[in-house]
């Protein structure tokens, strides 16, 4: 009986510790980034490059976690978007709050827009916008993208 409790305080304790540490880790990001509104905690891109049908094949991964210091960021910094254009097929992606409490609010509203640069060539590049929601001090904003690319 005490092994088998061993064993899941084993398994069970690298998924308490980020709870158990998280409103340490905003009170240090505020020392360590004074006046700032948010940080990024993580932005990773990841490439998978094959072939299919002998020819090759790149989709791409990417996650981004901001980490909200204030809470005025909500007012400035819930607005978010990413940029796509017509080399690429965005293959899914979600973005959700995950609240200084741990609650997790997904964003339901995305919208889709032409962007438009001051630059004289054509330019299909949209971006697809949306509003983090339940910002405040502490909250987890993160944006995961998957995408393939098109005759790369």
């Amino acid at each position: 009986m005490k092994a088998q409790i061993n064993i899941l305080s084993v398994l069970l304790m690298p998924a308490i510790w980020p709870l158990m540490g998280l409103s340490q880790s905003v009170k240090d990001m505020q020392k360590k980034y004074p006046g700032e509104q948010a940080v990024v905690l993580n932005h990773s891109l990841h490439y998978h490059i094959a072939l299919k049908d002998d020819q090759p094949q790149v989709q791409s991964e990417e996650d981004q976690q901001l980490m909200f210091l204030s809470s005025d960021a909500g007012a400035r910094l819930s607005q978010y978007s990413f940029y796509h254009g017509s080399f690429e097929d965005i293959q899914q992606y979600a973005a959700f709050t995950k609240t200084a409490e741990g609650k997790k609010i997904k964003v339901s509203d995305f919208k889709t827009s032409h962007s438009q640069s001051e630059g004289v060539f054509y330019d299909d590049v949209q971006e697809t916008s949306f509003d983090f929601p339940g910002i405040a001090a502490g909250a987890i904003g993160t944006l995961d993208i998957s995408t393939l690319y098109k005759d790369p």
